[in-house]
């Protein structure tokens, strides 16, 4: 059941928010930096015909030109495909399989539970794939209170 807001829980001054804010603001600066930017750059230069080498001033623009022409590009939609393909073909693989190292480590009859489980997190940490890492970790440890 969740908890209500108490009035002593809410904060009365703008002060007792300032430390709140003050920590989040190197997460924006990066977070803008790194995303929104990038991002903003990306959507900027589809619209010039732009090689990445030069001023972008000096590229012609081209409007919604490359946008028609990735979408006749047979290349494009079979990248498309094999992109979500793979992406399905990973998730149908690797979550089962995630699922049943998890409910294997939380057997009782396991020797050794501690270290496979210790095995187990290691290899999570280290994975390439960050995604079904997190469902994993999360359900060997999730009934230990880990």
């Amino acid at each position: 059941m969740p908890t209500r807001a108490t009035s002593s829980s809410i904060p009365r001054h703008r002060g007792d928010l300032a430390w709140a804010y003050i920590a989040i603001i190197p997460f924006m600066i990066l977070f803008l930096a790194f995303t929104v930017w990038p991002l903003l750059r990306t959507v900027q230069f589809s619209f010039f015909e732009y090689n990445g080498i030069g001023a972008l001033e000096r590229a012609p623009m081209v409007g919604f030109k490359n946008f028609g022409f990735v979408a006749k590009d047979p290349v494009f939609h079979q990248s498309y495909v094999n992109t979500w393909m793979f992406t399905i073909g990973q998730t149908l693989i690797k979550l089962p399989f995630s699922f049943l190292v998890a409910v294997l480590l939380m057997q009782p009859w396991l020797r050794l539970r501690g270290f496979f489980r210790l095995e187990a997190a290691g290899f999570l940490a280290t994975e390439p794939d960050r995604e079904d890492r997190t469902v994993s970790a999360a359900g060997t440890f999730a009934a230990t209170g880990h």
